[in-house]
């Protein structure tokens, strides 16, 4: 649950990541990441017999299920955000720490008010990025590797393997040290 405030209101909405990585952006990609979002129109001209069509998106699929927020993050990074890639640190993975390898995000984010339709934006988010996923791949452009998933973009049942790999075991044994009581147990986000 996000709360919003805007002056003396304040709204309560529920949103939902979706991710995967890729090692760059195609224009098909982008292009099917485009119809994802916009809803686009046929309109019939005065010399053409052909009907007049909408195309069914996410938006106007939702909107009226009280969606409220539909975003496609495009995030193309620089190869040197991986510059401590010798350093430890708890992400990414050492494996995906490679040239090539490093995770370009595609962040997908639904938001919606009413707690009836979790169902839905959840699955139409999954949806949604199974597609761009299956467009991905055809292009020869998704990252094999799940390790290389960032834990601040993706679904909260993503297992925390497929976030810190390799280095799971050490943070676990860490949060034991500094932890011992699981204090931060009692917070939202990823449980190690």
């Amino acid at each position: 649950m996000i709360i919003h405030s805007a002056s003396s209101l304040i709204l309560f909405y529920s949103g939902t990541y979706e991710m995967i990585g890729v090692t760059h952006f195609t224009p098909t990609l982008l292009e099917a990441i485009q119809s994802e979002i916009t809803v686009s129109v046929l309109l019939r001209s005065p010399n053409q017999t052909q009907p007049f069509s909408v195309s069914q998106h996410w938006t106007s699929e939702l909107t009226s299920k009280s969606g409220i927020a539909f975003s496609y993050a495009v995030e193309p990074l620089l190869q040197s955000y991986l510059s401590h890639a010798n350093s430890p640190s708890a992400w990414p993975d050492p494996s995906a720490r490679k040239p090539g390898k490093a995770p370009n995000p595609l962040l997908i984010y639904f938001g919606w008010q009413d707690a009836i339709y979790d169902h839905v934006f959840l699955a139409a988010a999954k949806q949604s990025k199974n597609l761009l996923a299956s467009v991905s791949k055809a292009e020869g452009i998704l990252l094999d590797n799940p390790k290389a998933l960032y834990g601040n973009y993706v679904g909260a049942e993503t297992p925390l393997t497929d976030i810190y790999g390799d280095n799971l075991p050490k943070l676990r044994a860490l949060k034991a040290k500094v932890d011992p009581h699981n204090v931060m147990g009692l917070a939202g986000g990823y449980k190690f």
